[in-house]
């Protein structure tokens, strides 16, 4: 808005009052919604366009390495014994998700086979089925196939001791 001048109107006088109310309103919501070391950083911007410049900057920047690092962690992802294989899957399937926050889009058929080819060195029997099996699998699929498979795991390994025990 132009600077003030003695020939505004009451009607731009107006308009500028209800601006800068709306300005200071805005610039609290603004830093109300911001954490405390957030709000520290950034209270002493004066506008709400300041803020958010400044907001988007900082973030930007911080993205730029994330989606690089989370690309890396990805392709790095190993599942080892000793850790439930559910645990797994949920990790990655959640590295998949903030992935794709940062437009990194992750395909199903790339999902499912990243799943399997990353399944420990006690399960490559099922992996093996699995990678010859006709059926086609999404990630649903998949993690519900392996949830099945670890259940029954744990059921033969529970009969298989009270078996060996009761032998002896």
């Amino acid at each position: 808005m132009p600077e003030p001048t003695a020939q505004d109107s009451d009607e731009i006088k107006a308009a500028r009052k209800k601006r800068e109310d709306d300005e200071v309103r805005c610039r609290g919501f603004i830093l109300n919604s911001l954490s405390d070391y957030l709000y520290d950083f950034f209270h002493t911007h004066k506008s709400p366009q300041e803020i958010w410049k400044a907001l988007e900057q900082k973030f930007t920047s911080l993205k730029q390495g994330t989606d690089r690092f989370l690309g890396m962690k990805f392709s790095e992802f190993q599942m080892v014994d000793g850790k439930s294989v559910m645990k797994h899957v949920d990790e990655l399937l959640v590295l998949i998700s903030r992935l794709k926050d940062f437009k990194v889009d992750v395909s199903e058929s790339l999902q499912v086979g990243v799943v399997l080819a990353k399944l420990p060195a006690t399960w490559n029997d099922y992996r093996k089925k699995l990678l010859h099996s006709s059926e086609d699998f999404n990630v649903d699929q998949l993690t519900t196939h392996i949830r099945i498979e670890k259940e029954s795991r744990k059921y033969e390994n529970k009969y298989d001791a009270e078996t060996s025990s009761k032998v002896n």
